[in-house]
């Protein structure tokens, strides 16, 4: 389906960051918390081979205010596909009345649009590069895994000071500017994301939660709804 490509080394800097640390029980404690490890262990929830589909929800006047987003990776254990990496990677977000799907496999890009009135459309492939633009970032943003894992390690190089609470499954961090309050199983899976507010450019959504999941994936996933066409164009 895509050409060859070179994969892409992820470099992860070594820093350190205070968290503070709200246990179930009263009051707080300050840990100073290596965010190398913290990277590495979500770095590996989107590393692999695997499959997750979850509700997102927001401001019921807008289009995506209530969807269904299917995320699919197939990668070797310890790399990502995410946005350049090794492997293929696509999500699928279906709304009540349009499904999306984005294809990527290294740097390239398929998208496509499908609705119940008119034939399916899908544009490219494109580079990455050919993309480009606020465009290209928000238009792949619902791949809900691999954003969830960029907004936390982002409030970390800008500095923003970050709470994070202990769960029965894992563990949840917020922040204390932007970050919205997510949430990850042990394995640095994604399990959901709360905020008073939208949280992502371009879409209404406040919450997302998972539904299901799976360390396999259905090959029809990466699958275009029609034959891609250039010029490339941007959906949704």
């Amino acid at each position: 389906m895509f050409g060859k490509f070179q994969n892409r080394i992820l470099v992860i800097v070594t820093l350190a960051v205070v968290l503070t640390l709200e246990p179930a029980t009263s009051g707080s404690t300050l840990a100073v918390v290596n965010v190398k490890s913290m990277t590495t262990l979500l770095t590996e929830g989107v590393s692999g081979t695997y499959a997750a589909k979850y509700s997102a929800q927001g401001d019921a006047r807008t289009a995506l205010a209530s969807v269904v987003i299917g995320t699919d990776q197939v990668s070797k254990n310890g790399q990502s596909a995410w946005l350049g990496g090794s492997g293929t990677w696509a999500y699928t977000m279906t709304s009540p009345t349009k499904t999306y799907r984005w294809i990527g496999n290294g740097r390239s890009r398929i998208d496509c649009e499908e609705d119940a009135s008119s034939p399916p459309r899908c544009f490219g492939p494109a580079l990455n590069t050919d993309i480009g633009g606020i465009g290209g970032t928000v238009a792949t943003n619902p791949f809900i895994t691999g954003t969830a894992v960029d907004l936390v390690l982002t409030a970390i190089r800008e500095g923003e000071k970050l709470s994070e609470v202990m769960t029965v499954s894992g563990f949840c961090i917020a922040g204390s500017r932007s970050l919205p309050r997510i949430c990850f199983a042990n394995d640095g899976k994604l399990l959901s994301i709360s905020s008073p507010t939208p949280f992502l450019s371009g879409y209404p959504w406040t919450r997302v939660v998972l539904i299901s999941q799976a360390h396999s994936v259905n090959a029809a996933m990466f699958q275009p709804f029609a034959k891609p066409t250039l010029p490339f164009e941007i959906f949704p």
